[in-house]
């Protein structure tokens, strides 16, 4: 019989993985079914084709057509278990997941399930709710707690972080007077909150330093990447999360002329999950069918401009950087006073988390900082040269450098901590050299605690910008005492006063960027130093000096402001050991 050769043939494409010629077949099938739409005998057999046709349509990730042969089918047979299941499917793939939530807790009415399909109900309903609660409220640490409540601490935890779904918060695109783009609050938000989960748009797995030649390769790999999200966009341009795909990356070839300003700051309808949405905004509408992205051809050159000005950071001649390309992140300005903490998971959407490290007004622009702050302004400077920063550390503590040529000196003494240390591995030093090295440091950091002291115009200088200019001296100069192999030399005694200096030069840290990582690393590097910290974990009642117990304080109000006050104690202490040998991770 012909119907019986037709799905025959379907069936057969599909198993090939062949799913143009599947979705030919069953439609030619479906074609000729309607011939005898009155005939009820048939009528599992339409059920089963767009069911078929469904899961190939899934295949090929056209989620909206997939959807309405799913639906088809369900409407003339509710109790079909596949095709609730590739329905399901659907709304999770087009990222709808309050109409998956919906639909799961409705398909137990519709069919009596066996003990497997209840299981696989369950199981998709709570990957679902979590997505919902992800993408409308930023509900992430109840999944960093689940993932990391079994693991032990250690750079395992961190590498394993859980995969998230990207959220935006309180935030909107606007033109700034000297910096293009940049990101702004929309209401007031509070130290701690949750501003994004942005996940890599296209990835080099992790950020990597490679010479021209393999730069290039990586450069062309990137591109096809995008390229394929642009064909896969235009493919499915009904699907309103791939038009917004269209939307981001117009906007990332930006700046535009002031006469462009839908293209140059588009409404952020573009960029919020579309889960988050209003359902009225769930589709793409007559007015976004004009938006100039779909008049943009995204030749490799427009491509190749995002990846240069987004992607690649250059240290010289023939060293570069590539990092993750994410959307919003990357209209995101830099300031050497952050006002933003942002922490890369680990895991495989390379997510980042955006969160507010201080107070932050309505209206004000969200900054987070590019590069390593702590090394004095001159470095600085150079690692950003396209585009100084003007913030108002950089332009006192430049004052400062014309005006007091000490602060120059201690500038060079930073550089040659950086040559000595960085580039050279001090596990082979002779413990002469070492000794050397430690008194040098000790010699630099009580120098530069003591510059406010002797000079006299130091003495002024307000309470920030004393911690502004100790912030940017003193890391180099303590970093190398925290390094392992000083273990190996004679303990620095009380007379030496080394807690009280990691204490100094967190605290001028933290004033800096409440929320950075390597003060939480110094902060928990020098917890393993002490036994009594170490062992806080195990019992918390244990008692510790003032110091130790800042220390401790501090590293836990930075993991707070980092991955959210929602983890649990025992994750938050997981976080912190983990944190002990990460030292070496961070820019020098």
């Amino acid at each position: 019989m012909a119907f019986d050769q037709l799905l025959s043939e379907g069936n057969e494409m599909f198993d090939l993985g062949r799913w143009p010629e599947a979705i030919d077949k069953y439609g030619e099938y479906i074609a000729l079914l309607a011939n005898y739409s009155g005939n009820e005998d048939l009528k599992f057999r339409r059920v089963r084709v767009h069911s078929n046709r469904a899961g190939v349509y899934l295949k090929l990730k056209n989620y909206l057509a997939a959807l309405d042969d799913s639906e088809r089918a369900l409407r003339m047979d509710k109790t079909h278990f596949k095709s609730w299941i590739r329905m399901i499917s659907a709304f999770d793939g087009l990222g709808l997941y309050q109409e998956e939530v919906r639909s799961i807790k409705q398909l137990p009415h519709a069919i009596t399930l066996t003990d497997r399909g209840k299981s696989w109900a369950e199981a998709a309903l709570q990957s679902a709710e979590r997505k919902d609660r992800q993408t409308r409220f930023g509900d992430i640490e109840p999944e960093m707690n689940r993932k990391w409540e079994n693991q032990q601490p250690g750079p395992q935890l961190l590498a394993s972080a859980p995969n998230l779904e990207e959220y935006v918060g309180p935030i909107r695109i606007g033109r700034t007077q000297t910096m293009g783009r940049g990101l702004f609050a929309t209401r007031d938000i509070q130290q701690g909150e949750l501003l994004l989960v942005s996940n890599a748009l296209t990835s080099s797995r992790s950020a990597i330093k490679c010479e021209v030649m393999p730069v290039k390769n990586w450069i062309y790999k990137v591109l096809q990447s995008l390229e394929e999200i642009v064909k896969e966009a235009e493919h499915n341009i009904e699907n309103f999360s791939q038009f917004q795909r269209l939307v981001q990356l117009d906007t990332l070839g930006g700046p535009y002329s002031e006469d462009q300003l839908d293209r140059d700051v588009p409404p952020m309808r573009y960029f919020i999950p579309i889960n988050a949405l209003p359902e009225e905004s769930w589709g793409v509408t007559e007015k976004d069918m004009k938006h100039p992205a779909l008049k943009n051809c995204f030749t490799r050159e427009f491509l190749m401009g995002i990846v240069k000005d987004k992607q690649l950071s250059r240290h010289n001649a023939t060293l570069f950087t590539i990092s993750e390309l994410y959307v919003l992140p990357s209209l995101m300005n830099h300031s050497c006073l952050p006002n933003v903490s942002v922490v890369a998971l680990y895991n495989q959407k390379a997510s980042k988390v955006f969160r507010a490290s201080r107070f932050i007004r309505d209206g004000e622009e969200l900054f987070r900082a590019y590069h390593n702050i702590f090394c004095p302004v001159d470095e600085r400077r150079i690692l950003y040269a396209e585009n100084y920063c003007q913030c108002l550390r950089c332009t006192r503590e430049l004052q400062l450098n014309r005006e007091v040529p000490l602060l120059g000196f201690m500038g060079s003494e930073c550089k040659n901590v950086d040559t000595m240390t960085h580039h050279t591995d001090l596990s082979e030093w002779p413990l002469e050299n070492l000794a050397r090295l430690r008194m040098s440091c000790m010699t630099g950091i009580t120098a530069v605690n003591s510059l406010s002291s002797t000079l006299p115009k130091l003495e002024n200088l307000s309470w920030e910008g004393q911690h502004w200019l100790r912030a940017a001296l003193i890391v180099r100069f303590l970093r190398p005492l925290l390094h392992p192999s000083m273990q190996k030399l004679p303990s620095l005694s009380e007379e030496h006063n080394f807690l009280p200096m990691v204490i100094k030069a967190v605290q001028s840290m933290l004033v800096v960027d409440p929320a950075s990582e390597l003060a939480l690393s110094i902060c928990c590097k020098t917890a393993m130093i002490s036994a009594r910290i170490s062992n806080r974990g195990t019992n918390p009642d244990s008692e510790m000096e003032q110091g130790e117990q800042f220390l401790l304080d501090c590293a836990t109000r930075i993991i707070d402001l980092l991955y959210g006050s929602g983890v649990s104690h025992e994750t938050a202490w997981k976080i912190l050991k983990s944190y002990e040998e990460r030292l070496s991770d961070f820019p020098f």
